[in-house]
C-alpha cells in the first residue's frame, strides 16, 4: 500500500520523502541542489512536444546560478526515473512581494514515459508545496501552448494561466562587431546605477519581477551613444542539439537546413549555439540600437543566433516586432507561445488578479 504522506519538517527540508509506493519500489525525495544522476537524465531528455524538439546541454551552469535550487528525485528500485527542478525565490507584483517556487525541467526516463510518473511528479509537487504551505505561496511553471496533455493536467489539479511569453529570434550569419558595445563591469558605478534605474522603469510594474536577484553584471552589456546608454541586455551562452522543427516534414526540413552552407554556420556539428537574452531595454524608437548591441555580442561570442523571451503584453515586444529584420532563422517555428501556469496557497484573489492582468517578467533565473 502506498504512503503519500510528507515525512519531515519544512517545505524544503532536504532528504524528506514526499511519496512512497512499496508495491512499485518507488520513492520521491527532495534533494538540496542536484545529483549527478539528475544532470545525466536532464542531458538525455528531449524537450518539446509537437513543435521544436531538442536536447539542452550545459544546464549545470544555469542551475549553479540559482541561489536556492532543489530537485525532486523519483527513484524506482534506487534508479532515477523522473525528476523536477525547483527554485525557492521571492517575486514582486507591483509593490507586493510573494514567496514563489518555480518548477522546471520535468523529466521522465525514456523507458518509463507511459508509466504515469510525470503526472505523479506534478501532483505530488502541488500537494506538498500548496497543501503543505503555512503561509502565502505561489507554485508556477512554464508549459508550451501545443502541449495539450500537460495543460489539461495542470488545469485539472488547479493551476491557472497567468499569461504567456514568446521566443523572439535574432540571427546574423556574419555578425559585425560594434565599438559602442561595452561590458557593464568596464564602466563606472554611475552607469551601473543608470542601467538599474532604467530596468526598474521598464519592468518594475511587471508580475514575477525578480530584478534584484536576476540581473548579473558580469554578463550584462550596453550600447552607448556618446555618454548615454541607449540599450542594454544580459546574455549567456546556450547549446541545443535540434531533433525536430515540428510540423509536417519537420525532420526533413531540419536535415535540409543542415546541408545548406550558410545555415551550417549556425548549426556546427548539428548543434544550435546561441545567446539567451534577458533584462533587455532600449530607448523608445531606438530598437535598432538593441539589435546593434545583440549583433555585436554575436560577433564577440562567435555565434549567429540570439533568443529573447518576452510577454506579448510588454511594450518592448511590440516595438521589436514592428522593427523586423531579425534574420532568416527567425522564421523557423520557435515563436509558439509558452503559458505561465500557477497555483496558489494563502494568496488573496485581488493579488492573483493583479498578477494576471499585467505583463509577466521572464527571469534569467527561470531557465527554459
Amino acid at each position: 500500500m502506498k504512503d503519500d504522506r510528507v515525512t519531515g519538517g519544512g517545505l524544503f527540508e532536504a532528504g524528506q520523502r514526499l511519496y512512497v509506493d512499496p508495491a512499485r519500489d518507488l520513492e520521491l525525495t527532495l534533494v538540496e541542489g542536484y545529483s549527478a544522476d539528475f544532470a545525466t537524465l536532464i542531458a538525455e531528455t528531449v524537450w518539446g512536444t509537437d513543435g521544436l524538439r531538442y536536447r539542452s546541454f550545459g544546464l549545470e551552469e544555469e542551475f549553479d546560478r540559482i541561489p536556492q535550487l532543489y530537485t525532486l528525485e523519483l527513484r524506482e528500485a534506487g534508479r532515477l526515473v523522473g525528476c523536477y527542478a525547483l527554485a525557492d525565490k521571492t517575486v514582486r507584483i507591483g509593490d507586493e512581494r510573494l514567496r514563489a517556487v518555480h518548477r522546471m525541467f520535468l523529466a521522465v526516463e525514456a523507458s518509463r514515459l507511459r508509466a504515469g510518473y510525470g503526472r505523479l511528479l506534478v501532483e505530488q509537487t502541488r500537494r506538498h508545496f500548496l497543501d503543505g504551505s503555512s503561509g502565502p505561496l505561489m507554485l508556477y511553471g512554464y508549459i508550451e501552448a501545443d502541449n495539450s496533455r500537460s495543460l489539461k493536467l495542470a488545469e485539472a489539479i488547479g493551476y491557472r494561466r497567468l499569461g504567456s511569453f514568446e521566443s523572439m529570434i535574432f540571427n546574423r550569419f556574419r555578425p559585425r562587431d560594434d565599438a559602442a558595445v561595452r561590458p557593464l563591469p568596464d564602466l563606472s558605478a554611475a552607469v551601473s546605477e543608470q542601467v538599474a534605474a532604467t530596468l526598474e522603469g521598464h519592468y518594475g510594474r511587471f508580475g514575477l519581477n525578480d530584478l534584484d536577484q536576476s540581473v548579473d553584471p558580469t554578463h550584462y552589456w550596453v550600447l552607448r551613444e556618446g555618454e548615454r546608454v541607449v540599450a542594454g541586455v544580459q546574455a549567456q551562452r546556450k547549446r541545443w542539439r535540434l531533433v525536430d522543427l515540428g510540423g509536417f516534414g519537420g525532420r526533413f526540413l531540419l536535415a535540409a537546413l543542415r546541408r545548406t552552407p550558410v545555415v551550417r554556420r549556425a548549426l556546427p556539428d548539428g548543434e544550435l549555439r546561441f545567446l539567451a537574452l534577458s533584462n533587455a531595454f532600449c530607448d523608445a524608437g531606438a530598437e535598432n540600437a538593441l539589435w546593434r548591441l545583440v549583433e555585436g555580442l554575436l560577433a564577440r561570442q562567435g555565434v549567429t543566433v540570439a533568443m529573447l523571451l518576452l510577454d506579448p503584453r510588454a511594450p518592448l515586444h511590440g516595438a521589436l516586432r514592428r522593427y523586423g529584420k531579425r534574420g532568416l532563422l527567425s522564421h523557423f517555428g520557435v515563436d509558439a507561445p509558452v503559458h505561465v501556469m500557477a497555483g496558489f496557497a494563502g494568496v488573496g484573489e485581488p493579488l492573483v488578479t493583479a498578477l494576471s492582468e499585467r505583463p509577466l517578467f521572464i527571469s534569467s533565473l527561470d531557465p527554459t
